[in-house]
């Protein structure tokens, strides 16, 4: 079929380690959501879960769903045993899988246009640019203790389950002017966005004194050396914060210098300039990023203990001095720590995707990556 897709998945799964390659067809899709080992697709409004039982990769499934029109999906968010869905009018339902007959509506007075979950929380970002979260224990208490089928509404003014993000430029005279968010990335607690200023704020608890939970508003912090630069997407993980620009360059950066993966400003990756290729896309695991190229690959970095970055074997070769060195080299078996930054996957190479003809997406979970290949 000419519209068909294929995704593919690098790295670990909850249950088992896997050492090859595991793909599968899934049906032409309008949004992809991977988080841990689980994934969703929408396709037609009607989402999917790709999740992992039995010790294998499954094919799709429906996840649970009401049948009501009006829950005609754009986005969904699945972390069992609760999903998240975001419909085509931009409201916001949460539904336990165990029980089909109960969700929560969550109704405001701004549509939500972007949503995002971590292990602690569910994240909303509304069309006024305004960012919230919610504990995510707090909405499971919600559906389980709710009997009735009607829709339960709850709303932002109710502080016992959101808090507001802050964003304050460092700028006097943006700060005379209305500051919006208009794109996030969340991870482990950590939360990074972008603003109509195009400015560049980031959350970064600290685990031994942060009890963010107990404040109403949580303040942002602006990331003053990419000041000037256009950007075009961000990404966060546990320890590292990921940009690229809309010219194809690639800015990251992390706060724990002990794992020297990353510097401690936002740095540019030079080795894109000596491959001479354009960066369209990117994403970020736990401790891993990935970029999808213009020319059907994918440059990746930083840890690689689950085969995320791709299996490598670690072999021995002589440097121009003569000396003995360790050069990774991509390879089925064995897998490597740490990754520097090269690439990692390319479909030229790979002929049993030749029928495929692009990469059109990347994603990642904490410890795996996905590519999703096309045939148009």
């Amino acid at each position: 079929m000419d519209n068909e897709k294929r995704l593919v998945l690098l790295g670990w799964d909850r249950f088992i380690k896997r050492d090859k390659i595991e793909s599968f067809l899934i049906s032409d899709p309008s949004s992809f959501h991977f988080s841990f080992s689980t994934g969703t697709v929408v396709s037609e409004g009607k989402p999917q879960v790709f999740g992992f039982e039995e010790e294998k990769f499954n094919t799709p499934c429906s996840c649970s769903i009401l049948s009501q029109s009006e829950l005609f999906v754009s986005n969904v968010i699945y972390i069992p045993p609760v999903s998240m869905f975001l419909n085509s009018n931009k409201d916001i339902f949460w539904t336990l899988s165990s029980n089909k007959l109960t969700h929560l509506h969550f109704k405001t007075e701004h549509k939500v246009k972007q949503i995002g979950v971590d292990q602690n929380h569910w994240y909303l970002l509304c069309e006024n640019g305004t960012l919230w979260r919610c504990s995510k224990e707090n909405i499971k208490s919600l559906l389980l203790n709710k009997t009735q089928s009607n829709c339960f509404s709850i709303n932002y003014s109710d502080s016992t389950y959101f808090q507001r993000f802050l964003v304050t430029s460092n700028n006097n005279e943006l700060n005379s002017l209305s500051i919006n968010i208009v794109q996030f990335d969340c991870h482990h607690s950590s939360v990074i966005c972008k603003t109509n200023t195009d400015s560049i704020f980031i959350y970064h608890p600290i685990p031994t004194t942060e009890n963010a939970n107990n404040v109403n508003e949580i303040e942002m912090q602006e990331v003053d050396e990419l000041g000037g630069l256009d950007i075009k997407k961000i990404t966060i993980g546990v320890w590292h914060a990921t940009v690229l620009t809309k010219n194809g360059d690639i800015y990251h950066w992390g706060w724990l210098q002990a794992l020297g993966m990353w510097p401690s400003t936002p740095t540019l990756i030079e080795e894109l300039d000596i491959e001479n290729d354009i960066a369209i896309d990117i994403s970020s695991g736990a401790e891993h990023t990935i970029a999808l190229l213009n020319n059907n690959r994918v440059f990746g970095w930083g840890r690689n203990i689950f085969g995320q970055l791709g299996d490598v074997i670690i072999k021995e070769d002589n440097n121009e001095n003569n000396e003995k060195q360790s050069i990774f080299i991509v390879h089925p078996h064995q897998k490597a720590p740490f990754i520097s930054p090269h690439i990692i996957w390319q479909l030229s190479t790979k002929t049993n995707f030749n029928h495929m003809k692009s990469i059109v997406g990347v994603y990642c979970g904490a410890w795996n990556s996905f590519l999703v290949l096309s045939k148009e």
